[in-house]
């Protein structure tokens, strides 16, 4: 049975699986961000983000990772990550149960929280937010558990062959009383029943579960800064736009044995240019923006395969220059080298595109098409 004192209302749950699903699996080993992440979408529980970015660091992901790739049940290795994280980090086994089987419902594992005796450690325990409940003390090292009025000794259990025999029946008792003491069980029985079943609907409110939503000004925020990193974005895709023509003419210009220097020129501009916004797209802040990682990553492949191209085609046109052209400019190793650079352009930007253009519509921006920028 899971323990109810930990994400009451699902809300954790609920953001995890947002969270996997916009930023992919890694976000559960990047403890910074996903602190980033929850700090914006789980405000209202401090206690929860706090042993999920714990657990992060610790690299829970990882070890249930490397059990489930044994082909170990996933029961059996949560069970192991849990025993893991109580050893390495000292929290008590109902936080770790919870938060081992949230990492691994967020990987995607169909899997029930397990049940677990809770026991000393950091996180605060069942009730401690409830002012009512009442307060236990702890037991001490002689097995005593005091609170300064009331002392409770642990005894050892009676031996079965000297249990204490039973009184002796009333002289013409017969079963008559037998039944009775049974039915008066049964009537208890009923009354504690009842009595656990009011208490346990009182204390959950006798109705659903509120769930807790983000302040609008956190959730403002958050879009705020997503746009603010897509139009960055956006604007290393519209300076690469610009320069794209000049290189088709300058290619085109150096094939038909145009005007050569000044396609060596335009296309020496346009490598520049893009060894610019390469080094921009490297320095993109994307934290954000759903698999910002993705984005960025792609976008600097496709720049700097664009860059290169742009390079191999100069050479080509320095290597045309030198020699009589007339008609139709002679193709050498530069030219080829210049076309397999293109093509991995094209392959990075068409990565990019799917990636991108739905972080962009989202953002209010036009979808990129990899054969214009």
């Amino acid at each position: 049975m899971a323990d109810s004192s930990w994400d009451r209302g699902g809300q954790a749950h609920q953001v995890m699986e947002g969270l996997v699903r916009d930023f992919g699996p890694q976000v559960l080993s990047n403890a910074q961000l996903l602190k980033n992440l929850l700090g914006d979408k789980l405000p209202t529980a401090p206690r929860e983000t706090s042993l999920l970015v714990a657990a992060a660091e610790a690299g829970v992901a990882g070890m249930l990772r490397d059990r489930l790739g044994q082909q170990l049940p996933p029961e059996m290795a949560i069970q192991q990550v849990v025993a893991a994280l109580e050893e390495q980090r000292g929290y008590d086994a109902t936080a770790c149960a919870w938060v081992v089987t949230e990492f691994a419902r967020a990987m995607g594992h169909a899997v029930e929280e397990p049940a677990t005796v809770p026991g000393p450690g950091r996180w605060p325990q069942p009730d401690e937010d409830d002012p009512t409940a009442p307060t236990v003390p702890p037991l001490t090292d002689n097995g005593r558990r005091g609170d300064g009025g009331v002392t409770i000794e642990k005894t050892a259990e009676t031996p079965l062959d000297r249990a204490v025999p039973p009184p002796p029946a009333r002289p013409g008792g017969g079963r008559r009383p037998v039944v009775i003491a049974a039915v008066a069980l049964g009537v208890v029985a009923v009354i504690v029943v009842a009595a656990v079943l009011i208490a346990n609907s009182s204390k959950s409110g006798g109705g659903p579960t509120p769930t807790s939503t983000a302040a609008p000004s956190t959730t403002n925020a958050t879009q705020n800064r997503q746009v603010a990193e897509a139009q960055a974005v956006q604007a290393i895709i519209n300076q690469s736009a610009q320069v794209r023509p000049s290189v088709g003419n300058a290619v085109n210009a150096i094939g038909s044995c145009g005007d050569i220097q000044g396609a060596i020129t335009a296309l020496q501009n346009a490598a520049a240019t893009r060894h610019s916004l390469l080094a921009q797209a490297s320095n993109l802040n994307v934290a954000d923006i759903p698999d910002g990682a993705a984005v960025r990553s792609d976008l600097v492949r496709a720049l700097d395969a664009s860059a290169t191209a742009d390079q191999d085609y100069a050479a080509w046109g320095r290597d045309v220059a030198t020699q009589p052209c007339i008609g139709t400019a002679p193709l050498d190793g530069n030219y080829t080298a210049a076309g397999q650079s293109d093509q991995q352009a094209t392959t990075a930007k068409q990565q990019f595109v799917a990636v991108w253009n739905p972080t962009a519509q989202k953002a209010g921006l036009p979808p990129a098409d990899p054969n214009a920028f």
